[in-house]
């Protein structure tokens, strides 16, 4: 597939190194075989929208690639164009959730209008700092399983990145007050482009500039410290998040679309009463 959008070229930076991506042409297939449930890390990059007829051969492709949904409990499939959503009502008549976010991009970056300056942001080093970054993630009441699963798979998703982190290819960057870890946001770069992701406030402390503070902070590391000629983000167009990186000089230069089902019998059964 020809990767000319930066949403592909960041897929192929963040993802290549911790899952197997393969380009079939007309698609790309992205596997993360030790970690079959994890719906984005077994999905499908299309290259273009959803034609009219497109339902029956996109499930065929994935069904082909990842496996019959019947086994996998989910199906994952999206793509990326300068906002042409396509045909999507066959896959959401059949249960699919269409979810849109966007793709903003910055070569430069300027201090927000808002921000904390009592927060202390810096690389995360510690192992305390790393271990206080999975409550940062935590999302009460997760909608695919328990809480238990949501952690197993916050710490699973660290180990990881730890391991890019110790070769080199990705940095984590929070934001603390006194020793406590407030924000976070994770880097993954090479000589050219600088991917941030997985950018998240903890649930007690947001509203107050912190996120604004940070993503600066980082923008400015990745350019300076790192050497990177472009920065990538994806963010809600609909959550205030995407007004704070506007507020630092990231501008939109495409739309995201996911399609996504999954059998909640599946994955909410072990979900436990509160």
């Amino acid at each position: 597939m020809d990767l000319k959008s930066q949403f592909q070229q960041a897929i192929l930076l963040k993802d290549r190194q911790t899952a197997n991506i393969t380009d079939k042409g007309s698609y790309l297939v992205v596997r993360t075989p030790d970690r079959p449930d994890y719906f984005w890390g077994n999905y499908i990059i299309m290259s273009s929208a959803p034609r009219l007829d497109a339902y029956s051969e996109w499930l065929a492709i994935f069904e082909s690639e990842i496996g019959p949904k019947s086994q996998t409990g989910f199906v994952a499939i999206t793509w990326d164009s300068p906002g042409d959503q396509g045909h999507c009502a066959q896959f959401t008549d059949n249960g699919f959730d269409l979810q849109t976010s966007i793709i903003l991009s910055a070569s430069d970056v300027h201090t927000p209008p808002k921000s904390n300056p009592h927060v202390t942001i810096k690389p995360l080093q510690a192992e305390s700092d790393f271990a206080q970054a999975t409550d940062v993630h935590f999302t009460p009441d997760w909608q695919y399983s328990s809480d238990e699963d949501q952690i197993k798979f916050l710490n699973d998703s660290a180990k990881r990145f730890r391991k890019l982190i110790d070769a080199g290819t990705a940095i984590s960057v929070g934001a603390f007050l006194g020793d406590e870890l407030t924000a976070v946001v994770e880097i993954y770069y090479n000589d050219t482009l600088c991917v941030l992701d997985s950018v998240a406030t903890h649930r007690d402390h947001r509203g107050q500039g912190i996120c604004s503070s940070l993503t600066y902070y980082a923008s400015q590391y990745a350019l300076r410290q790192l050497n990177c000629q472009t920065l990538t983000l994806e963010a809600d167009e609909k959550y205030h998040a995407a007004k704070i990186y506007e507020s630092i000089g990231f501008r939109t230069t495409e739309k995201l679309y996911r399609l996504e089902w999954y059998d909640k019998s599946k994955f909410l059964m072990k979900k436990k009463p509160r």
